[in-house]
């Protein structure tokens, strides 16, 4: 029985579906593309955003401080390589 269907295998959908999976839930991920990520998740610069450039006080100043740390943590803790 499938427990969950996820509409759209791009990185928050795949992150999503992940971790229902994780949780026992049985899940699917549904994806208009050939590929899963090829079309805005194929876009990512790769830059990780120190949230300097945004106005204090701002949600996304407030979340790109703290992924920024949450990254570095992440990439450490999983030993990948990082510039």
């Amino acid at each position: 029985m499938i427990d969950v269907i996820v509409i759209g295998g791009g990185v928050i959908g795949l992150s999503i579906a992940r971790e229902l999976s994780i949780s026992g839930k049985e899940t699917i991920v549904l994806e208009k593309n050939e590929r899963a990520g090829d079309v805005t998740s194929s876009r990512n610069s790769g830059v990780i955003h120190a949230g300097i450039y945004y106005p204090e006080n701002f949600l996304k100043t407030t979340l790109c401080v703290e992924g920024n740390s949450l990254i570095y943590e992440y990439a450490k803790e999983k030993k990948i390589n990082h510039k």
